[in-house]
């Protein structure tokens, strides 16, 4: 029999959370679901956790990400998807929790609609304490849901989200395999550029934990985690700027220059050039007089070679001297 959703759950080296993951997946008050489970190479249990729900339960199934794929979760998203032979997609991460009720709630407003995606609510908890920090935006409908999801002024997760699966395989929607940060902020940027046709539940029906491995902290000492995060602002700078307004794109660049410097310090410099690249290209968006963009390059330079070999400069970046 062939399942209505297929959930799709990334994983590496969760084992000690995917338990209660697949948990809260399992004790979903709708039950016409496969749940593929898709291991990017993890070193730990997570096999035999798998093993355990699939064993007890068929509609676990454990997959591993083809050796000839790309690392990372993206790949296994994508993978995933491919694999899946449900009607809508759940993507999932692994150490998050589904409320009881989320793929009932949101089938029923997909289902016979014209609707291609239904987004939900997320509160975040925090696994110290396990309190309960609400969610991070109210809002998740607008009038302009492309220009408000890039400035943060409506926002989902990428497991808040119920997709149909024949929009994403019509449209050709898939995450980026070569991005490691800001992968589902990326996604979610162009399905809406695909399509703003989605209806949203109000209630929140999924749990997101923050702990150390999805903190700034992990991001800020991974430099292939900052290059992704730049190449997501690239993006935005290259495709949509037309439709924001300029004083958030000049914050995107003074993040970048941000990046760019951070890269500097940590001596991670394969990154810092490929950023100061970015930043030369991305510096015709910004509402600047030729003079002006001139001596931002100049800057940009001289702190490459100040701040990267002599671990001085940091000054010749900040803002009121780039943009005052």
């Amino acid at each position: 029999m062939i399942p209505l959703i297929s959930i799709i759950i990334p994983t590496y080296n969760r084992a000690h959370m995917l338990g209660e993951t697949l948990d809260s997946i399992k004790s979903q008050t709708f039950t016409d679901w496969e749940c593929l489970v898709v291991d990017d190479g993890s070193s730990d249990d997570t096999a035999t956790v798998v093993g355990k729900y699939v064993l007890e339960d068929a509609r676990f199934s454990y997959l591993k990400r083809p050796e000839d794929l790309p690392k990372g979760a993206n790949s296994c998203r994508n993978f995933g998807l491919d694999q899946s032979r449900g009607q809508y997609i759940q993507w999932f991460d692994s150490d998050d929790l589904m409320v009881k009720t989320k793929l009932h709630k949101q089938l029923s407003l997909l289902d016979n609609s014209n609707y291609d995606y239904c987004v939900a609510q997320t509160t975040f908890i925090d696994t110290n304490s396990g309190e309960d920090l609400g969610v991070r935006n109210e809002r998740m409908q607008s009038e302009n849901p492309l220009p408000d999801f890039i400035q943060f002024k409506i926002f989902w997760l990428t497991g808040a989200v119920l997709w149909k699966k024949d929009f994403l395989m019509t449209s050709g929607l898939r995450f980026d395999p070569d991005l490691q940060q800001a992968q589902d902020y990326d996604f979610h940027i162009r399905a809406l550029g695909l399509s703003t046709n989605y209806i949203a539940e109000d209630s929140i029906l999924m749990r997101y934990k923050c702990h150390g491995d999805n903190m700034s902290v992990s991001f800020t000492n991974n430099p292939q985690k900052i290059w992704s995060n730049a190449r997501v602002k690239e993006k935005i700078l290259n495709n949509y700027t037309h439709i924001l307004p300029d004083s958030f794109i000049q914050k995107k660049y003074e993040e970048l220059l941000a990046q760019y410097k951070l890269c500097l310090r940590k001596n991670y410099l394969k990154e810092a050039k490929r950023i100061a690249r970015i930043l030369d290209k991305s510096l015709d968006k910004l509402n600047f007089t030729p003079s002006k963009k001139r001596g931002i390059r100049w800057r940009i330079g001289l702190v490459y070679i100040s701040l990267g070999w002599l671990k001085r400069g940091d000054n010749l970046l900040k803002n009121r001297h780039v943009f005052g």
